[in-house]
C-alpha cells in the first residue's frame, strides 16, 4: 500500500547537518509505502510527475520517501495513495512485526 502524510510547513532554513532540504517554508509531506512495495510506488510517483531521482533512503528514520507539493499530494492520493501519519503507519508495522 502507498501512503502519503499530512502537509507540513518546514522552516526554511534547515536543520543543522542536513545534506538535502525541501520545502523552503512551503507546505510538503511525504510518500512512502509498505515494505516490499518500491515497485508500485515508483511507479505511482513516475505517474504523478516525481523523478526516480528524486527518492529519499532514509537510514536514520527508515522512511524511504518522496517529497510531495500540496498538488502532488492530491494527485497522489486520485491515484490511489491512502492518507495515513507516518508514526502511526509506523507503530502498526512495528506491532505487526512483533517489536512493541
Amino acid at each position: 500500500m502507498i501512503y502519503v502524510d499530512s502537509l507540513v510547513c518546514w522552516p526554511q532554513a534547515p536543520a543543522p547537518g542536513a545534506e538535502r532540504y525541501f520545502g523552503n517554508g512551503k507546505p510538503s509531506c511525504h510518500l512512502w509505502c509498505d515494505p516490499g512495495e518500491d515497485d508500485v510506488l515508483h511507479e505511482l510517483a513516475q505517474s504523478i510527475g516525481l523523478r526516480r531521482s528524486w527518492f529519499q533512503i532514509e537510514n536514520q528514520t527508515g522512511l524511504n520517501h518522496y517529497d510531495l507539493t500540496p498538488g502532488k499530494r492530491l494527485l497522489a492520493l486520485k491515484a490511489g495513495a491512502t492518507e495515513m501519519e507516518y508514526d502511526d503507519w509506523d507503530s502498526r508495522r512495528r506491532r505487526e512485526a512483533g517489536d512493541d
